[in-house]
């Protein structure tokens, strides 16, 4: 049987590599010419390896709830509730509860596009639509990236994870 810690350190470690890979590939599409159908095809990669990479985080994201649950001796507290903000007493869980009352948080980015059923809603608002070649795309510069919004959530849900774990030895 896998442990949950093995399983949040597998999901956000799979995350990191997809958007590594994400990240050097569109790199080098930059510096590429390519065509409209080679941009309708690059958008298409970097759209299923942004999907693979939040799908990563969702199981890394589960695993983390429940290896919290596990920190505490009160009840599971479930992916539901959490968005919701309901009664918890488990200190670990109050301050992810707080961290996704803040909008901008990594919490909040990774509840708005990881659903409990699965899905996963990729955000569209920076990405142009295909058009031909030399037209010029407007992009609203003030949004940050999918890559950006993973590479940040990653960094900062590491970052938790490590706090809490090294909190936790300590007690």
């Amino acid at each position: 049987m896998v442990e949950p810690s093995q399983q949040t350190n597998a999901g956000l470690f799979h995350a990191q590599r997809i958007v590594a890979l994400a990240s050097a590939s569109s790199a080098q599409m930059n510096t590429a010419n390519s065509v409209a159908t080679a941009d309708s095809a690059a958008n298409e990669f970097y759209g299923s390896l942004e999907y693979a990479a939040w799908q990563c985080l969702k199981t890394a994201w589960l695993s983390w709830l429940g290896e919290v649950n596990a920190f505490s001796s009160e009840a599971n507290v479930s992916f539901e509730s959490l968005k919701s903000g309901g009664q918890v007493n488990n200190p670990n869980m109050v301050h992810l509860i707080n961290l996704n009352l803040e909008p901008s948080s990594w919490v909040s980015q990774l509840l708005r596009r990881v659903g409990e059923d699965g899905s996963v809603v990729l955000s569209t608002a920076a990405k142009s639509v295909a058009s031909p070649v030399n037209a010029l795309s407007l992009v609203d510069l003030d949004k940050q990236s999918e890559l950006d919004v993973l590479t940040i959530v990653i960094a900062e849900f590491k970052q938790h994870v490590q706090s809490a774990r090294a909190q936790q030895q300590e007690w």
